[in-house]
């Protein structure tokens, strides 16, 4: 009965230190941003991807399969149902060269509420490397004059649909209250 009683003890244990140790593995792999990159100050004159010119224009990068950007598309529809009109949005699907008929499905379900928005493929990730972008999520807001006003994610943690710092910084440079370009951490997966 001693037995019996000790070998339930230890077991249970040994499940709470591995369980308690599985969970912070994916709290530190949901929470570590990914790799930031060094977007151009000024909108690429040889862009494919057009500048608007009489307002903003949003780039958000999003790979396809990578289930953070069901997070960053909620957030970017939050953005736009706080600040109607204040920006162009341009949604940049990474792909591969060749990729299946159904490689950009999943997001054309997604989606759903986007408004103002362009949806463009980037096969072989041409335009996310002209913008040195990394990151499903990344996201780089220019003036209409074409300079760099944000660039950063907008979620706090990867998969999570929470509200990031990306978003206050947009809101302050949208209503003129902040001038110098803001630079937030981007949580998602590699291109």
């Amino acid at each position: 009965m001693l037995r019996s009683r000790l070998l339930v003890i230890v077991v249970s244990a040994i499940w709470l230190i591995a369980t308690t140790y599985a969970y912070s593995v994916m709290m530190r792999f949901d929470t570590r941003p990914g790799m930031a990159g060094n977007p151009p100050l000024r909108w690429p004159a040889t862009s494919q991807v057009k500048l608007a010119k009489a307002q903003r224009t949003l780039l958000v990068f999003l790979h396809p399969k990578c289930s953070c950007s069901r997070a960053s598309i909620s957030q970017l529809q939050n953005l736009q149902k706080r600040l109607p009109g204040k920006f162009h949005t341009e949604l940049v699907l990474w792909q591969p060269l060749n990729p299946s008929p159904s490689w950009n499905q999943l997001y054309r379900t997604d989606m759903g509420e986007l408004t103002g928005t362009q949806v463009i493929t980037d096969p072989g990730g041409r335009a996310a490397a002209l913008f040195d972008v990394h990151t499903s999520g990344y996201v780089l807001l220019y003036g209409a004059g074409g300079d760099l006003q944000y660039a950063g994610g907008l979620t706090l943690a990867r998969a999570f649909d929470l509200e990031g710092p990306g978003i206050v910084a947009m809101e302050q440079i949208m209503a003129g209250s902040k001038t110098t370009a803001a630079h937030r951490p981007v949580y998602g997966c590699s291109f």
